[in-house]
């Protein structure tokens, strides 16, 4: 019973029905994309370095080493975020 999801990456605001609530498991607020930015639950991986707007930039969609290294970070935050989801 998922709806369609709109964002980046998997939020509960994202993937409406999915986990139970919108609300996120560590912090309480709102479960977004840009949540995940702020949050204490994920800043070890994003550490203020890492913006979501930086999937639209096109100096680092055509470096591949800079590609890589935004895929590295989205699939540590894809996997943490799976993780918190998951707890109840």
């Amino acid at each position: 019973m998922l709806s369609l999801c709109h964002g980046i990456v998997t939020t509960k605001d994202n993937y409406l029905g999915r986990w139970n609530g919108l609300d996120c498991n560590i912090c309480g607020l709102r479960d977004t994309d840009e949540h995940i930015m702020s949050c204490p639950g994920y800043c070890d991986i994003v550490s203020g370095e890492f913006r979501l707007d930086v999937l639209w930039d096109e100096s680092v969609m055509n470096d591949m080493e800079k590609l890589s290294s935004v895929a590295k970070i989205l699939l540590r935050l894809i996997d943490r975020i799976e993780n918190v989801q998951n707890m109840v």
